[in-house]
């Protein structure tokens, strides 16, 4: 496994309570989809409507997030099995972590031993967070809304239009 060190990327605003690993990856895609393959269903069931084409509104299937390798994500995000397949979904599709409250300390350490860095930040620094993605990608559709994560500075990097956020030392 590469050591993570430093991430500069587009973040997208994932703010839904509960999103279970069901929702990372539905289970029968667990069943019979090569562990390399996985990344292009994570989130099917919000990514897609029941004919199969892309959902509008969900923002990872918009520009700029679409090219998004941060989620900033909501209250209790992981919930469910431990499941770790969700983790490979998320990895496949690029996502690097960050979130208010992950509960489910299961999901916390898969991400860990495969490689996908997960940080717990303060309700109201994920809060703003959120509110800075969104509207940073709508003034700049091009670029994206830029974030920071570097785990060696222990909370002093810059995340989102350098706008600093202050996190306990990670995970």
């Amino acid at each position: 496994m590469e050591k993570f060190r430093r991430l500069e990327a587009i973040a997208a605003s994932l703010p839904l309570a509960n999103v279970d690993t069901d929702v990372i990856i539905r289970v029968d895609r667990c069943a019979r989809t090569p562990r390399a393959e996985l990344g292009r269903y994570a989130f099917e069931a919000l990514r897609y409507v029941p004919d199969g084409s892309e959902n509008p509104d969900f923002v990872l299937n918009r520009e700029p997030w679409r090219r998004a390798r941060i989620l900033v994500c909501g209250e209790n995000f992981g919930c469910g099995s431990s499941r770790e397949m969700a983790v490979w979904a998320i990895a496949g599709d690029g996502h690097t972590l960050s979130r208010r409250a992950l509960l489910r300390r299961h999901l916390l350490r898969n991400c860990l031993q495969n490689g996908v860095l997960a940080i717990r930040l303060p309700a109201s620094t994920v809060a703003r967070l959120h509110a800075l993605a969104a509207r940073a990608g709508d003034r700049d559709p091009d670029r994206g809304p830029r974030a920071a994560v570097d785990p060696h500075r222990r909370g002093r990097g810059n995340f989102l239009r350098g706008r600093a956020a202050r996190a306990p030392n990670a995970p």
